[in-house]
């Protein structure tokens, strides 16, 4: 049977929608593909007809087996025309338009040789929906498998919340466990594992978030940035990276915003206000600025030592609803005592809700939907985390080591770090004295 570019159209929008949404409609394809509804309905009608797609009792679509084939066959070339276009300089737009022409035309023979050409083409996917894997990515590996496609890596998406309730302009959610989370995500790795051609094949996570809508309070809140911490410390357990959705609050899915803080994806605010989930991929990023290790993770903290004898680390107190609870921790960490390295600086950075909350201070100032200069570099001011400082003297029994204690309030992240820092005062200078810590 031939089939037409406009069925492969259908069928490859019809995938898209299914995996960005969940559910397909004639409008959604409509709106997708900038066509008449009742253009649709007459093509939803011939692919029903050639048994390319399902649709159900409440108006539902949904690709038939073939149609899912055909699909997932049409939208692997685009992704690669496109990604290759976008590599060689093509402005992005033009490359999809491009890559929507050439995926009809191109056979699996060229296809296959364009990969060989390069090694550096990678090739994968289907960058599914959480919750939606075990059939989508089966499905995709299958597909592989039947059709001799040597996939260089699987995508999926990974956002933990419950579906969202609607009130006025914004969405709320309930956390999910993440536990539950995370085992969702291991599925994907056994998935995988369980085609001997494939195991061990990377995972790439091209969106993650709390919540999956860009109108959901929490991606505002300090609660967002103890979660976030939890699941940076284990996303690595399966996969090989894993992207945040998004930087920044330009995101206009849902029409353009009210407010700068209407809970929009971002990790920075309108007017380059970065929220507290902001601070914890920068602290994160901070365990890998030097060569070092892991000596500690557990689930509410992570250590790293370093070549030069120093340490840096990350506390988090998550919670999915508040219990008025902080958490203390009591950290020995090893030390090497000599006559250079007398004394350690001890240093953290808090961002919880009483440091670095501009949501609060966004809501004390009356919630204003146009701040003021005055007030954006007000709330810039207190977005940003407390830092404390403090110099540290190793005990010597039984072995040299430093005991430091974290106190970490609810829903905060803590940033510390450990370092030898021999004092090096210029001649006759006290800040004992300066500090009147002692007499003359």
């Amino acid at each position: 049977m031939v089939v037409s570019e406009s069925v492969e159209d259908y069928l490859e929008a019809i995938l898209v929608l299914q995996e960005k949404n969940g559910y397909v409609r004639s409008v959604d394809i409509a709106n997708h593909l900038e066509l008449s509804k009742a253009s649709v309905s007459i093509a939803m009608k011939n692919l029903k007809e050639n048994k390319f797609i399902k649709i159900t009792d409440n108006h539902e679509i949904r690709l038939s087996e073939t149609g899912l084939e055909l699909a997932k066959s049409v939208y692997e070339k685009h992704l690669m025309f496109s990604e290759f276009f976008i590599e060689l300089g093509v402005p992005k737009e033009i490359a999809a338009r491009d890559a929507c022409k050439i995926e009809h035309v191109v056979s699996k023979t060229t296809f296959d040789a364009i990969k060989k050409l390069d090694s550096r083409f990678l090739v994968g996917g289907p960058a599914v929906c959480g919750g939606t894997d075990e059939v989508w990515i089966r499905s995709f590996m299958e597909y592989c498998e039947t059709n001799d496609l040597a996939v260089d890596f699987v995508t999926r998406h990974h956002y933990t919340s419950e579906p969202p309730k609607t009130q006025g302009h914004y969405s709320y959610i309930e956390l999910m466990d993440p536990e539950d989370g995370f085992a969702n995500l291991h599925t994907t790795r056994e998935i995988i594992d369980s085609f001997p051609r494939f195991k061990g094949l990377p995972i790439h996570i091209t969106e993650f978030n709390t919540s999956y809508v860009p109108n959901c309070p929490i991606h505002d809140t300090n609660q967002n940035a103890a979660y976030i911490a939890h699941q940076l410390s284990r996303l690595g357990d399966d996969n090989e990276s894993y992207s945040y959705w998004t930087f920044g609050d330009v995101f206009e899915e849902f029409g353009v915003p009210f407010t700068p803080f209407h809970g929009g994806f971002g990790l920075v605010a309108n007017g380059c206000i970065p929220k507290p989930t902001f601070w914890t991929f920068a602290f994160f990023k901070k365990l890998k600025e030097k060569k070092g290790i892991c000596v500690y993770k557990d689930e509410t903290c992570v250590v790293m030592k370093y070549e030069d004898g120093s340490y840096r680390g990350i506390a988090w107190n998550a919670t999915r609803n508040r219990s008025g609870k902080d958490l203390c921790l009591n950290l020995t960490i090893p030390t090497t005592q000599s006559a250079s390295t007398d004394a350690y600086l001890f240093l953290t950075q808090t961002v919880d809700e009483e440091n670095c909350n501009p949501l609060k201070v966004w809501h004390d100032l009356g919630e204003p939907a146009n701040p003021t200069k005055d007030q954006i570099d007000l709330l810039k001011q207190t977005a940003r985390p407390q830092i404390h400082t403090e110099r540290m003297v190793p005990a010597s029994m039984p072995e040299s080591h430093i005991s430091i204690e974290l106190n970490i309030k609810e829903n905060g992240v803590v940033y510390f770090s450990l370092e030898p820092k021999p004092l090096h005062p210029d001649r006759g200078y006290s800040y004992e004295l300066v500090m009147q810590y002692e007499k003359r």
